[in-house]
């Protein structure tokens, strides 16, 4: 979401550019997959991927559990 504005804090706080791969309301299953399957996965010159995983999401997995 671009209100939070996650990429830019990573970008100031890491000095380098960054690739965002979101999709925003399908979760963040959906777009590790997508990274998994794209071709980024096989870039050599990416050193580091950041796979947020929204607290929302694992409070919600949770009560569904829970059920």
């Amino acid at each position: 979401m671009d209100a939070w504005n996650f990429p830019g804090f990573l970008k100031h706080s890491m000095k380098q550019e960054i690739i965002t791969i979101a999709n925003e309301a399908k979760g963040p299953f959906f777009s590790m997959k997508e990274y998994l399957a794209g071709e980024f996965f096989n870039d050599d010159s990416l050193d580091v991927v950041i796979w947020e995983f929204p607290v929302r999401t694992i409070l919600k997995q949770s009560a569904k559990n829970k059920d």
